[in-house]
């Protein structure tokens, strides 16, 4: 069976530019790109840009090892500080936003941008599963999911395979991501879908036991589990490659082993590829993450780190000051 074509992509990237970003003629759009993205989806997103009126410019920076995507060149670093809408489609553009957040994040917080990430971008990735959805259902969805949470204090995540652990959420942000991003400070991206959160400082407590892709290392050829402790990934038993390239990230990378976020999916059209940035956004997964905490509504960061990785865990069983609010992967509310 064909695979996507440029028509597809131009068809994706007219709906980004008119709907999700909702370009204003005359505003400039900054492409960040880099030598791993499909000339086509530039090709794509330049046109969609310049034919509703905007000012596109496309920067593309080489690709980077996964412990050096956040090293940005200088001149990727200010066009990340000139822009009214900010479109990432580098390869490994989640990891880079990390190394630019302290001169894009300033900027969103005074509502002076807007971001639109693609994330892992191929035509395929931009074109097919999470990224074809109907976002108003996932943002309908998501705020569920919000109002469920909202109040909460902690949440208890476990599952057959025996993950057990608990976050505290108690006055953190609760952040409804359906990819549009039409406001100054507004992020949206593709493929998109999740509700996430900051969990205190020093409160993640327990197991998880990974039986999905983890970000920055290939999906694990078994489950392996990570201990938490004060906050903190402190133990990570399994054994093979995987493992031994998050041990080498805990050692090596300041605050890689911080317990950075609690999420849920929100997105149903979300496929099991292997791929993470579409496999966390599935409705009935939950993702945690190492390194760089999650980000509050108004773009400041508890815990500070230059890697931030997603960890799928597969149908979990999620308790909000003990009311179940999903059932093995099945959403309650």
């Amino acid at each position: 069976m064909a695979g996507p074509s440029i028509v597809d992509a131009i068809r994706v990237a007219d709906r980004i530019v008119r709907s999700h970003v909702a370009l204003r003629p005359g505003e400039e759009v900054v492409v960040i790109a880099d030598t791993y993205t499909e000339r086509e989806i530039l090709d794509a997103l330049a046109g969609a840009i310049a034919a509703a009126g905007g000012e596109f410019t496309l920067v593309v920076q080489p690709v980077r090892r996964a412990d050096e995507a956040h090293k940005l060149t200088r001149a990727v670093i200010h066009a990340y500080q000139n822009a009214d809408v900010l479109i990432t489609a580098a390869g490994a553009s989640s990891l880079s936003l990390y190394g630019s957040s302290q001169y894009l994040w300033p900027q969103l917080a005074a509502k002076k941008t807007r971001l639109f990430t693609l994330s892992e971008p191929s035509l395929r990735q931009m074109t097919e599963g999470a990224s074809a959805a109907d976002y108003h259902e996932v943002e309908k969805l998501g705020l569920r999911i919000v109002e469920a949470l909202r109040g909460v204090d902690r949440v208890r995540v476990t599952t057959a395979l025996g993950t057990d652990i608990t976050y505290r959420i108690a006055g953190r942000d609760l952040i409804n991501l359906a990819s549009f991003a039409r406001a100054g400070g507004d992020e949206g991206g593709i493929p998109s879908g999740e509700v996430s959160c900051d969990p205190v400082a020093g409160s993640g407590e327990g197991r998880v036991v990974i039986d999905g892709p983890i970000g920055n290392i290939e999906r694990p050829s078994q489950p392996l589990t990570l201990v938490a402790k004060g906050g903190r990934w402190v133990d990570i038993v399994g054994d093979g490659p995987g493992p031994d390239r998050l041990r080498h990230l805990f050692a090596t990378v300041e605050n890689a082993n911080n317990v950075a976020e609690f999420a849920l999916g929100t997105n149903a059209w979300a496929r099991r590829t292997g791929v993470v940035s579409e496999e966390k956004k599935r409705l009935g997964v939950m993702h945690t993450a190492y390194g760089r905490s999650n980000r509050s509504a108004d773009w400041r960061c508890d815990v500070w780190s230059t890697i931030h990785g997603d960890i799928v865990v597969y149908d979990p069983t999620v308790e909000a000051d003990g009311k179940v609010i999903m059932r093995a992967g099945k959403l309650l509310v």
